[in-house]
């Protein structure tokens, strides 16, 4: 089990749907965006930080696996286990695959043609992985993780001790005992944190928050003593193939083919949460729509397209980061930011399709033209690429996989000097409340070892309107972005 040192487990068990699945469920199958995520390194992590500590903490962990067990209900395959079938020539011959050991010996067979693909068993499984811990960080509180977000404090994120808040399987090679979903409720001297770990082969983000926001909602209705536990927006469970392929996809690379795979040790970075208010935020926007009115930019026609509030800030950010990396004019530049595929397909996908479905776009420019030209420039730029992603990219991506399947790999890093902004503020993530817990102080994110000098990840802040920026630099560049006149203008 992936942990920290900094957490002492009190107890662990496992969380099944709710009176177990009624009839037996057919194999959740992957699609292309599953499949591209199979390395199991990649996991969604995810924290709430509450300021309340129960007196009781057995009722609160009850109640938390009880809606927990309840929400599996619907949605039942993160509760499932990942199965993997050997191909023999064909379909003539299939073997199961349990773990690396039985793939290792299955692929010493003089086979003439091998493939593989891979489902979610939904039946033959214990279920979700629930652990009760207490942090060892006797000195270490909500205090502490809060202060982190103010630009008067002086430390950067506790990244140690943040990543021990959470736990996964990644390091487990059964695949019958591998979770795919890792609760963790940890007590903090003066709080809670509540981390998930979901294995991203059955998630993107957008599902990620989805979940945790249907299993806040059963939770209240579950506290209301409502007879009858409703959900208000279902999770679409059909799985999703391009025309003429699924459901069953086979690829050429095996689990085993990533046993001997490390994530390389990453070169020094810093990461600080910044905190920005709506003011600041409608600031930026405001300044971003004020210079394409001003300079009447040919490229938008003559009309001024509509600059999100995120894509001004995008824009804002990207100009800042290159600032204080001190490039040289000449230095290719690349932002990339995640994007919902299901609202790009035709027909679309409805927003409550559970899995993978998520592309990215990108806007390459040099650092010359990007602080020669204003924010407004920067900001029509990706509004651009934002607009322009659609359902033939979407389609084009899926060809060129379907045409020469490949798994991400953590080392996959952009070589270019890039900006990566996941935006998890859309999914008002703070208002995810657990009963006696309250309303969350904060939303952190895990993976503290994958991220990267240039990634960025916002969500939801305290107030109303507000978003908390996670932001990993290398340690000059953000020593200068500290000192950044603008940027800390805007931060507090």
């Amino acid at each position: 089990m992936g942990s920290g040192s900094g957490v002492k487990i009190v107890s662990e068990c496992f969380v099944e749907p709710h009176q177990g699945l009624q009839k037996p469920t057919p194999p959740f199958h992957l699609t292309p965006w599953d499949v591209n995520l199979i390395n199991f390194h990649f996991h969604i992590q995810n924290g709430l930080l509450f300021a309340v500590k129960p007196p009781e903490m057995k009722t609160l962990l009850e109640n938390l696996k009880s809606s927990l067990s309840l929400t599996l209900l619907h949605f039942y395959p993160v509760a499932g286990r990942i199965r993997a079938i050997k191909h023999i020539n064909g379909n003539n011959n299939e073997i199961l695959i349990l773990n690396h050991e039985n793939e290792k010996e299955a692929a010493n067979n003089a086979d003439a043609e091998v493939s593989y693909s891979y489902h979610v068993d939904c039946n033959n499984s214990s279920g979700v992985k629930f652990i009760h811990a207490i942090s060892l960080h006797k000195d270490f509180g909500v205090s502490d993780l809060l202060h982190s977000q103010s630009p008067s404090y002086d430390d950067d994120i506790p990244a140690g001790v943040l990543q021990s808040l959470f736990m996964d399987d990644k390091d487990v090679n059964d695949l019958k005992s591998k979770s795919l979903l890792t609760i963790t409720v940890v007590e903090l001297v003066d709080g809670i944190f509540l981390g998930c770990s979901m294995n991203h082969i059955v998630a993107d983000g957008n599902s990620f928050c989805y979940f945790l926001s249907m299993w806040s909602h059963i939770f209240q209705q579950q506290q209301q003593q409502q007879n009858i536990i409703t959900i208000s927006r279902p999770p679409m469970l059909e799985r999703w193939f391009p025309d003429g392929y699924g459901p069953v996809l086979k690829v050429p690379f095996a689990l085993r083919s990533f046993d001997s795979f490390t994530i390389p040790q990453p070169p020094p970075r810093r990461a600080r949460i910044f905190h920005l208010y709506s003011q600041a935020i409608a600031n930026i926007k405001a300044k971003a729509i004020a210079d394409l009115t001003a300079t009447n930019n040919p490229n938008a026609n003559g009309v001024i397209p509509k600059i999100s509030s995120f894509q001004a800030l995008s824009a804002f950010l990207w100009r800042t980061i290159t600032q204080v990396r001190n490039l040289p004019p000449d230095r290719t530049l690349l932002l990339v930011s995640p994007i919902n595929n299901r609202s790009r397909l035709d027909p679309p996908l409805p927003a409550e399709y559970f899995g993978n479905a998520v592309g990215m776009i990108a806007v390459i420019t040099t650092a010359g033209e990007l602080l020669s030209n204003n924010l407004g420039w920067a900001a029509w730029k990706i509004n651009q690429a934002v607009v322009n992603y659609d359902d033939t990219q979407v389609g084009q991506w899926l060809h060129d996989w379907l045409k020469s399947p490949r798994c991400l790999m953590p080392d996959d890093q952009i070589k270019l000097c890039s900006v990566v902004v996941n935006d998890f503020s859309k999914f008002s993530t703070i208002d995810n409340e657990f009963g006696i817990l309250g309303k969350p102080l904060g939303f952190y994110f895990g993976n503290r070892n994958l991220m990267s000098d240039g990634n960025v990840c916002a969500c939801s802040g305290r107030e109303h309107g507000s978003i908390a920026l996670d932001i990993c630099l290398s340690p000059d560049a953000m020593s200068r972005l500290l000192s950044h006149e603008h940027f800390m203008e805007a931060v507090r």
